[in-house]
């Protein structure tokens, strides 16, 4: 990068872009978190699109949180932006080594968020990779049996990281780059979810 080059800054104006809206996957995503008690998703994306489907959707957010001002990790509701908000200062984002470093090494407040959300919650990994080397170390230091799991591609969940992890993986199958699987599986799992107990006993009997 040229010296002086403002990175934070650009970033969030790709992110911003006017052509950028939320997709099916949000929309999936918010109903799932949602269809039991209150909303609770904890993102990494700077964009605002997971309020913006909820909102669309009729779905109360009853808070939102941005890093580095987080909430506890055991005892939380709403949306919170890990790696921050486009709709905040660009400086704020968690972009580089040294964003990283004080996230979670010197500052450490996303640790702090996340080691009582792993250890009071079940937590589902969508579209996240668990490649960056801070997010592993931080997972293979948890106790054995915290639960989490992991929707990722039919390949991809055979990588051997995963066990490594303590992570059990959901594969879902992908043709060039269609993701449309993933989805469906967030729908149908948010239907059952609000299923009562009649409609349970007439899906049981077909």
């Amino acid at each position: 990068m040229p010296e002086g080059f403002d990175t934070h800054r650009h970033a969030r104006d790709i992110v911003t872009r006017a052509d950028s809206a939320p997709n099916a996957t949000h929309a999936a995503l918010v109903r799932v978190a949602s269809s039991h008690g209150q909303l609770r998703i904890v993102t990494t994306n700077f964009d605002d699109h997971l309020s913006t489907a909820a909102t669309a959707d009729g779905i109360t957010v009853s808070d939102t949180w941005v890093g580095p001002a987080l909430p506890l990790g055991g005892d939380f509701t709403g949306i919170v932006h890990l790696h921050g908000s486009v709709l905040r200062e660009p400086q704020e984002l968690v972009l580089d080594d040294r964003d990283f470093g004080r996230a979670y090494l010197t500052n450490a407040w996303a640790t702090r968020f996340l080691l009582p959300m792993f250890q009071g919650f079940t937590v589902l990994f969508v579209g996240y990779s668990h490649d960056d080397p801070i997010m592993r170390y931080l997972a293979l230091g948890l106790p054995s049996g915290t639960p989490r799991y992991a929707f990722t591609t039919v390949n991809e969940a055979k990588f051997s990281k995963w066990v490594r992890l303590g992570i059990q993986t959901i594969g879902y199958p992908v043709q060039s780059h269609d993701h449309s699987a993933l989805v469906a599986a967030l729908e149908a799992w948010n239907l059952r979810a609000r299923m009562g107990q009649t409609d349970h006993h007439a899906r049981i009997v077909e």
